[in-house]
């Protein structure tokens, strides 16, 4: 089956690490013990810490870094642009340097639920104290839930659904 993945010599991998079919994973790093599922893509300069599981058909771009224990379901998106846009203001095809890269973090021991798209320039923690999910954008920082709880916030974060399984 190597013959269906493309891992690029620039990636820096740990011990133990399991990567299935059909992947492209370039100039980024995988910390010991990790596994990561079919179809994924995983950019340059994107950090995977130790024991991390990275569900099929998710999308990890540059400037994401995910810490050690964190569950990432299937077909999650990661964003790193604000104001994505195929041209510049010339009308030319972009290029890196017509935009930057806007960082978002994963603390350690969370986890995203499946077909959740991550807009760029947040940290997303599990709050063990309580017993919550804790999400901080770049304006403002939003409270703590449950576990069970789901969040979807919008583009201008002005709007947030939390939905409470069982309730």
């Amino acid at each position: 089956m190597r013959e269906y993945r493309r891992i690029a010599s620039d990636v820096q991998m740990g011990q133990n690490v399991t990567i299935h079919a059909f992947v492209n994973i370039y100039g980024c790093s995988i910390g010991d013990n990790s596994r990561v599922g079919t179809f994924v893509e995983i950019q340059k300069n994107a950090c995977i810490g130790r024991n991390v599981k990275v569900s099929s058909h998710t999308f990890i771009c540059e400037g994401v870094t995910i810490d050690d224990d964190v569950f990432v379901g299937h077909n999650v998106s990661f964003i790193n642009d604000k104001y994505p846009r195929a041209t510049n203001d010339g009308g030319s095809p972009q290029s890196e340097a017509d935009w930057q890269v806007v960082k978002t973090r994963v603390k350690r021991g969370a986890s995203i639920g499946t077909s959740a798209t991550i807009l760029c320039g947040v940290t997303i923690f599990w709050h063990k104290h309580r017993r919550g999910l804790c999400l901080a954008s770049y304006r403002k920082s939003l409270p703590i839930f449950p576990r069970q709880a789901m969040l979807a916030v919008d583009c201008s974060w002005s709007f947030l659904h939390v939905h409470y399984p069982n309730q």
